[in-house]
């Protein structure tokens, strides 16, 4: 009896962690199949339309071109291999090819325009917390797979074991077709 009430613990929370790394990978890889990349919001610079933690997952086809005031900008701060910030577009000037950008909690507007190579995209998509999930989860993505591996080795294992226990208990079927009567 003892067993069998672990093998549905460990089956349930088999499934629950299924449905966790389902739910993470759709936020994290999924996106990407439709041209969004994801990032972890770090600074409150944003807030509150982006809070510390969030995702913001940027549609990279947007150019600097297409880049309207009110949009969230994500850009490259020193370079093409910079820190990526995330800010709102204050004014873009196509002539001169560079976007003016402010933090929503910031008063003053950034001190350096943003040029059109530095743009990754525009932000169209913010979930609260989920860049902080997800961060973690790929910082431990080692530990979670061997939490969910061995979850699934000993819920298989006492599914195992119960299914030989009931098979015990079963009373001896006659096999050649005579009655006992």
């Amino acid at each position: 009896m003892v067993i069998k009430a672990l093998s549905k613990i460990f089956t349930i929370a088999f499934y629950i962690e299924m449905a966790i790394l389902v739910i993470l990978v759709m936020f994290s890889f999924a996106p990407k199949l439709f041209g969004y990349d994801n990032y972890y919001v770090r600074t409150a610079s944003m807030t509150p339309a982006m809070p510390v933690g969030a995702a913001a997952y940027v549609n990279d086809d947007i150019r600097g071109k297409d880049i309207a005031p009110g949009d969230v900008v994500a850009f490259y701060i020193d370079g093409t291999d910079g820190e990526i910030c995330t800010h709102r577009a204050v004014s873009n000037d196509n002539e001169s090819q560079l976007i003016t950008t402010k933090g929503d909690a910031n008063e003053d507007i950034d001190v350096s325009p943003v040029s059109y190579g530095n743009v990754v995209g525009r932000v169209d998509i913010t979930i609260p917390y989920m860049g902080l999930i997800l961060a973690e989860a790929a910082a431990n993505g080692f530990v979670i797979a061997i939490i969910v591996l061995s979850t699934a080795v000993i819920s298989a294992g006492l599914s195992f074991v119960t299914s030989k226990s009931n098979v015990s208990q079963r009373p001896k079927e006659n096999t050649y077709g005579y009655s006992n009567n």
